[in-house]
């Protein structure tokens, strides 16, 4: 996947509008929806969804806003959609593999395949098996870059966390400036 790209910081007025809109929140609930077949029959909006998540995680400021403490938070959402999608990323090989077999001469069908046929239950016509291998291909691309980005951060933060609580004891087992008077005034004598 791609290089992390860093994008121009955001000014706070910016991180206010975004923070306080509803487009988070819209996102979250289009992607509580964790029916491939449903969302590729919908397939230009949930791409739109997908990109438009794809392009806030990559501003550092907006991370906490997606990897939020909810287990319904963006990220957690997309991480649930890629356990979906990515076993039929998994399959993608088994399906290519069956769609290139010979087709065989039809049998004659007999009464238990007509009655089969009547218990099976049809997908929809308007459902596109395409647009879900798609779309599951677009939502594995999506956590991949999502995840790397959160990483990245947390990453981050344990960095400063740890450099800062370094400072601060060395600062705390630094002596006193009073206490450095006397110890020098001491050695002075």
């Amino acid at each position: 996947y791609q290089r992390r790209v860093r994008e121009p910081p955001l000014s706070s007025e910016t991180y206010s509008m975004i923070s306080a809109s509803s487009l988070l929140p819209v996102m979250e609930s289009y992607l509580r929806n964790d029916s491939l077949l449903d969302m590729g029959r919908h397939m230009e909006l949930y791409s739109a969804v997908l990109r438009v998540a794809r392009a806030v995680i990559l501003h550092d400021a907006l991370v906490s806003i997606v990897d939020g403490p909810s287990e319904k938070s963006l990220y957690e959402l997309l991480k649930k959609l890629y356990d979906i999608a990515h076993v039929i990323e998994k399959r993608l090989p088994q399906l290519k593999a069956e769609e290139a077999k010979p087709l065989t001469s039809p049998s004659i069908p007999t009464k238990e395949d007509k009655k089969s046929k009547k218990t099976k239950k049809e997908v929809p016509p308007e459902s596109n098996e395409d647009d879900e291998i798609a779309l599951a291909i677009e939502i594995g691309k999506t956590f991949h870059i999502v995840q790397k980005q959160i990483s990245f951060h947390r990453s981050k933060n344990v960095k400063e966390n740890s450099q800062e609580n370094k400072m601060a004891n060395e600062m705390r087992d630094q002596p006193k400036n009073s206490e450095y008077e006397e110890f020098a005034k001491y050695y002075r004598e």
